[in-house]
């Protein structure tokens, strides 16, 4: 899901523990979640680029089927890294083309953000298993990205992306084993070739005092631009589970190669759905 499984997942992770015990929904239901994540590196660049991200989505769903938009606002102090649905990734922004060569110098905006909307995202998914005796829950989903941000920003691709997707959660003597797996096709840019990548996630977590849950993830694709190291990062996110079906979440995650931000902070929640006819 275009590195939305990176930086961002170990939160989605989160949110999907307090999630998991609720049913398939009878009628129609109609739900908004969101989250603001703060992102800070230099990556292969010699300037450290900041960024943060803040993500509204509204989701409708209907028995196990749901269609959910997601629309982003980024602010960033320079065009060098862009925003590929959920996480940061280098490539170069208007200057793509020096990220061919391995390391770029990188184009700072100056003092201060410069803020852009991002790409939105679409998304449908396809709960197959949920689980009623015992907490199991399995999704696929396919997705795609509509080109909304200039390239001049350095945000996105200018192109559309698509991809497919599942992830799924059981729990096994009181741990909760959770994973996500998706396979993207990216729009390439003007003088970067983006490969088609596949993104996996893993995480390991424990529910405590009914409402709360802690999990641990790592995160790993495989290469996306030639000359550089695949994306991948390590994360720990907290999740505490509100009255009438809501959540909130907290997450920190830290990249272990240069494709990744050094760090990254996200808060996200998730309001109670409303029944709709």
């Amino acid at each position: 899901m275009t590195r939305a499984s990176g930086a961002l997942m170990p939160a989605m992770l989160a949110s999907a523990l307090a999630l998991a015990s609720a049913g398939p929904v009878a009628g129609q239901e109609l739900r908004y979640s969101g989250s603001v994540g703060y992102y800070t590196g230099s990556y292969i660049f010699g300037d450290r680029t900041e960024s943060v991200a803040v993500l509204n989505g509204l989701s409708l769903s209907r028995g196990r089927l749901s269609l959910t938009a997601t629309l982003p606002l980024i602010a960033q102090t320079s065009t060098s890294v862009s925003f590929l649905g959920g996480g940061m990734m280098p490539t170069g922004g208007p200057d793509h083309g020096e990220v061919t060569q391995g390391h770029a110098g990188g184009m700072s905006m100056g003092d201060g953000f410069d803020v852009t909307p991002g790409d939105p995202v679409v998304r449908v998914s396809y709960r197959v298993v949920q689980g009623v005796s015992a907490p199991r829950v399995l999704t696929v989903e396919a997705l795609a990205k509509a080109p909304v941000a200039p390239l001049s920003s350095g945000i996105g691709t200018g192109a559309w992306d698509v991809g497919v997707g599942a992830s799924g959660m059981a729990v096994l003597g009181g741990t909760m084993v959770l994973g996500a797996l998706s396979v993207w096709s990216p729009g390439d840019l003007p003088e970067l070739v983006l490969r088609e990548y596949a993104d996996v996630t893993l995480g390991l977590g424990r529910a405590f005092a009914e409402r709360w849950s802690l999990l641990v993830s790592v995160n790993a694709a495989t290469t996306i631009v030639e000359a550089l190291p695949a994306p991948a990062s390590l994360g720990m996110s907290a999740g505490l589970r509100t009255d009438g079906g809501g959540n909130w979440t907290m997450a920190v995650s830290s990249g272990l190669t240069e494709a990744s931000p050094d760090l990254a902070l996200t808060v996200g929640w998730t309001a109670p759905p409303w029944g709709v006819r």
